[in-house]
């Protein structure tokens, strides 16, 4: 049977937390912290908090747009209509 690294043991620690503190709060689907977790974990933790943060400036940038084409949308269909 083969060994289980530490980067497993790591992942796997990181993934139980993220949905533990979902759950705490209460949201709706906690699988989604423990998937952003598991996208998120590099070999080190500079490169992990790295890819954390592109992640979550990209998730920022996204919403941004999205919130600007519904504004766009709300704004056009009240002089359209």
């Amino acid at each position: 049977m083969p060994k289980i690294g530490m980067r497993n043991v790591k992942t796997a620690i990181a993934v139980f937390l993220c949905v533990f503190i979902s759950r705490f709060f209460k949201m709706e689907y906690p699988f989604y912290s423990g998937i952003a977790t598991v996208i998120a974990m590099q070999s080190s933790v500079v490169e992990s908090f790295t890819a954390g943060k592109i992640r979550m400036f990209g998730t920022l940038v996204g919403a941004l747009i999205g919130l600007i084409f519904s504004l766009i949308i709300l704004i056009v269909q009240y002089y359209v209509v």
